[in-house]
């Protein structure tokens, strides 16, 4: 595998980047001493073992201080549920700055939880950050991997007669220690949590000189086999980007490579970049352009092929969210093609982008930034599109703080994307993207339907009163008095 290399004065350091497509195979801390690192929120992470799409992680660090359990026995307040321990780990949920990072953690529900009543186990649901319970801490793999240099706390009682007393681990690891009466001593706050990783990209290096390079432009990096403690890639619905190419340049053979992009992901640590793949491995990659502003959403890409060893590779190219060491990056979802490189040429096919007219050279993108469809699973009736606007009309009672559209658009993108519930309380705006970077807004209004028939609005109380008053005219009372006449 190839590094490459920064000259740093008069002496040239070797940095390899360690990347790989996908996810790597785990090492459980239930079988080993050295479980897998994993860089997330800023901190490093144990990974204990795994639930389907879910990773249990167990912080690595002393990184969240110490907490007392609760206030203590004495009071009759003892449980875990409400307490100063409990309130520790909301607090680390809350803290996780990032809100696509946040909405990685999955909550779960624990048992063995000690409760605020004499001689109680509880559980609880939809927690996101926990301390462990006796028997996960006591299924590791030793002594060694639980050794926290302090003691630290558990969630479970410490014996079928003292439910009161929460467990510990000690100072060399060891599992099941009790705390009777000590409830309000201070010991470390050693969370752990759920990562969902369905939708991993790419496995890269989780911090330092082997961790994706700052340089912006210029040739790719090669990479290497992953060594340390990792993070991941994953792709997000709010990362959005389009990349054009004309007929000409869907099939270019060059040294480097040029396409048109727009609706890239604009702000803090955005990019478009790319990598080359080969045969499922990560071989290559780069940050392409960065992209903070509004001003930089849309333009011209160039991707040098100098240094890139013959063969065939698939070319990826996505916009990134890259948040530096021990922080999860996003992407979004790649534009692929097949290029094959000789002798610094690369000759580009089956373009998986967006095909334009060349018109002498020139391109031309699509302005085209219409909501076409908008539904809601149970609403009554048929969706009302205008220029700008969108009305429909749910069942009386249902709950508007919840509602999940279902949207079909022209051009580019749409956010916030189709398929993600929405709060319509108040009026909800959704913007459209065209191919050319255009935008269209669409203010949507969901009403609830009335016991009469009509919505809760008071314009559509109005119009339903107006209505009926007229039938009763047109059928009742006119052909009365005609018949007087």
């Amino acid at each position: 595998m190839v590094a490459f290399t920064m000259i740093m004065g008069s002496s040239a350091a070797v940095l390899a980047l360690e990347m790989q497509a996908g996810t790597p195979v785990f090492i459980f801390g239930t079988d080993s001493d050295t479980p897998t690192v994993i860089g997330f929120g800023g901190y490093e992470w144990l990974t204990l073992w795994q639930n389907s799409s879910a990773l249990t992680l167990l912080a690595r660090n002393h990184n969240f201080g110490t907490s007392q359990f609760n206030v203590g026995a004495g009071s009759l307040n003892f449980g875990y549920a409400g307490g100063l321990l409990h309130a520790a780990m909301q607090n680390i949920h809350a803290s996780v700055v990032n809100a696509k990072e946040q909405a990685l953690v999955s909550a779960r529900d624990l048992d063995w939880v000690i409760g605020n009543s004499w001689f109680s186990v509880e559980t609880m649901t939809n927690q996101y950050f926990w301390p462990l319970s006796y028997f996960e801490a006591a299924s590791l793999n030793s002594n060694t991997l639980r050794a926290f240099g302090t003691i630290w706390w558990l969630r479970s009682p410490h014996s079928a007669f003292e439910f009161f007393n929460p467990k510990i681990v000690d100072y060399w690891g060891g599992a099941g220690g009790s705390m009777p009466g000590h409830e309000g001593f201070y010991n470390a706050v050693r969370p752990a949590f759920n990562l969902n990783i369905s939708n991993v990209l790419f496995t890269s290096a989780a911090s330092g000189a082997n961790a994706k390079p700052a340089t912006i432009g210029g040739p790719l990096a090669a990479t290497a086999a992953l060594t340390g403690a990792v993070k991941f890639t994953i792709v997000h619905p709010y990362q959005t980007l389009n990349v054009s190419a004309t007929s000409a340049q869907s099939t270019q053979s060059r040294a480097t490579l040029t396409f048109s992009y727009a609706n890239a992901t604009t702000g803090a640590n955005q990019f478009v970049s790319a990598v080359l793949e080969q045969s499922g491995s990560v071989l290559y990659y780069g940050k392409l352009v960065q992209i903070s502003s509004a001003a930089q959403a849309s333009g011209t890409l160039s991707i040098p092929l100098a240094g890139v060893a013959d063969g065939t590779y698939t070319l990826s190219i996505f916009s990134e969210e890259a948040n530096g060491d021990n922080f999860t990056d996003f992407a979004s979802t790649p534009v692929n093609m097949t290029l094959t490189v000789l002798g610094g040429i690369g000759t580009v096919s089956n373009f998986g982008g967006t095909i334009i007219s060349d018109n002498g050279g020139s391109s031309t993108l699509s302005g085209d930034n219409d909501i076409t469809a908008f539904t809601i699973p149970g609403q009554v009736g048929n969706t009302i599109i205008r220029a700008g606007t969108i009305e429909l009309i749910m069942p009386r009672g249902t709950d508007v703080t919840n509602l999940t559209p279902t949207i079909t658009h022209t051009g580019a993108s749409i956010s916030p994307v189709s398929g993600v519930a929405q709060n319509f309380t108040a009026p909800v705006t959704y913007t459209v993207t065209a191919l050319n970077g255009s935008t269209q807004n669409y203010i949507v209004t969901v009403s609830l339907r009335t016991e009469r028939g009509g919505c809760n609005s008071g314009a559509g109380n109005v119009t339903f009163l107006v209505m009926t008053l007229a039938v009763i005219f047109f059928t009742n009372i006119l052909p009365g008095i005609r018949k007087k006449k």
